[in-house]
């Protein structure tokens, strides 16, 4: 399979924001809601670079997630309660969150 042209920008750790993406959820082509890629890290990790992500995104936003781990199917519901964040789709490795509108998002 040949590698996909990036089509977003490297952040801090190993996850990166998308804009377009041609297979999340069979969405659109060009998806303006913000988009983090987790690819294959552990949970741990994982949910704490999603914390990160989403306390800089606006009360309300409905981001796009997307998490290879295997425990992500059990571990992201779980982090949605305890955030108080709706988790809106979950078809693994897929997900949709809309962040809690009492949360406003910091840059």
């Amino acid at each position: 399979m040949a590698p996909r042209p990036d089509s977003g920008s490297a952040t801090q750790s190993n996850q990166v924001i998308m804009n377009d993406s041609e297979d999340f959820c069979h969405k659109e082509e060009h998806d303006s809601r913000p988009f983090f890629d987790g690819g294959d890290t552990g949970c741990g990790e994982l949910l704490l670079d999603l914390l990160l992500f989403m306390k800089r995104q606006p009360g309300g936003a409905v981001v796009r997630v997307r998490a290879l781990d295997a425990g992500a199917p059990l571990e992201i519901p779980a982090w949605c309660r305890l955030t108080k964040h709706q988790l809106l789709a979950s078809e693994h490795p897929n997900y949709e969150i809309k962040k809690s509108e009492s949360e406003g998002g910091s840059k």
